[in-house]
């Protein structure tokens, strides 16, 4: 399978995902959707075991740790502001 059919079978999962979501609030139906997020974790697991190609290689794992990085830097960031804001207030 190409990365590319990978990357469209992840989106249709997410859709049924939200589906099942909204129709499990909808009902008041925990466990059909805590059920269908374990089913859709391993389908997703399943097919990315199925792709021939290269998904990942150094250039992209370093990416990946500068981009998540960065993330915590700002969230932290942001979060001490949320919390001296909450102290000045009260």
């Amino acid at each position: 399978m190409k990365q590319h059919t990978y990357f469209l079978l992840l989106g249709l999962i997410a859709l049924i995902e939200v589906g099942i979501f909204i129709w499990s609030v909808e009902n008041l139906e925990p466990m059909v959707m805590t059920a269908a997020v374990i089913i859709g974790v391993l389908a997703a697991w399943i097919l990315r075991q199925l792709v021939d190609e290269v998904i990942a290689d150094e250039r992209t794992h370093l990416i990946t740790e500068k981009a998540a990085l960065r993330t915590l830097q700002i969230l932290g960031v942001i979060l001490f502001s949320y919390a001296l804001g909450g102290v000045v207030i009260s």
